[in-house]
């Protein structure tokens, strides 16, 4: 049988076993069981990227466990706004939906372009600017320059997405 922890019980076991730095974000075992020695940095890196905690057999990643340490709730994500998964800090994390979450993403290492939102199109020989709006692909122009295109972008971004827009030029 799958025990599903409430909010108020995960946070009474994390004030029990975890301190936070709020300055920092880092989380440290507040004493001493199991494997954990009091006073050691809490989790390890996972394959994602993400700093991991292992509490009671489950893996909690870092950043939710301190936003539900500081505002006392768990939203149904977490975003990091910097885009960093090892930066925990109080102030880089906010309450997010999961489409919120993906908005903030980083341009594919794949992509041609460095710039989200842009790609080379090789058969007119120009910069192509789009968004993704509610899973459908918004054509924004072609430019013979890719940093215009990229311009193109940031604007459309930030009147679909507001707060939650990633744009390549802050």
């Amino acid at each position: 049988m799958l025990l599903v922890m409430t909010d108020k019980e995960l946070l009474a076991m994390c004030n029990d076993r975890l301190t936070l730095n709020e300055d920092t974000g880092g989380l440290t075992w507040s004493r001493s069981f199991g494997r954990a020695k009091g006073g050691s940095i809490a989790g390890s890196v996972s394959f994602y990227g993400y700093l991991t905690i292992r509490m009671d057999r489950k893996l909690y990643q870092a950043g939710r466990l301190v936003f539900l340490m500081v505002h006392g709730y768990l939203p149904p994500e977490v975003d990091h706004m910097d885009n960093n998964p090892l930066n925990n800090k109080p102030s880089n994390l906010r309450a997010a939906t999961r489409s919120e979450n993906m908005r903030n993403t980083r341009s594919s290492k794949n992509s041609t372009s460095k710039y989200l939102g842009v790609h080379f199109d090789r058969n007119l020989g120009k910069w192509r600017s789009r968004i993704y709006i509610k899973d459908k692909s918004v054509h924004l122009g072609c430019f013979s320059d890719e940093i215009d295109a990229a311009r193109s972008y940031d604007v459309a971004a930030v009147d679909s997405f507001g707060e939650f827009a990633n744009l390549n030029f802050k």
